[in-house]
């Protein structure tokens, strides 16, 4: 099957539109601590600059942010599949393994 850009972002959207992520998104500490951090950064800058910047730089970390976890996503899949390439035929890894060392 021929890779397909659309396959993959319905997949990594679907993911990231699950209870479970939500429940990470929301009790995991250092994304808790970031965004903290980041929302005072941007109310500290509300006098100096407008609200239309700050809209543009909150929506530019929103997209940095996304897509860094959709790469992780992505990395995560792709991590799980070797693993089940090594369970499933754990011998043919032992014999790269012990050519690597050679």
């Amino acid at each position: 099957m021929e890779f397909k850009q659309t396959l993959y972002m319905d997949i990594i959207e679907h993911i990231m539109q699950t209870g479970a992520w939500e429940e990470i998104e929301k009790s995991n500490p250092m994304i808790d601590v970031s965004a903290r951090r980041l929302h005072a950064l941007l109310d500290n800058l509300r006098g100096p600059l407008t609200d239309e910047i700050l809209e543009t730089i909150s929506d530019d970390v929103f997209y940095y942010v996304t897509a860094t976890a959709e790469s992780a996503v992505l990395y995560g899949i792709q991590v799980a599949s070797a693993l089940n390439e090594i369970i499933a035929n754990p011998a043919a890894y032992s014999q790269n393994a012990i050519k690597k060392n050679a």
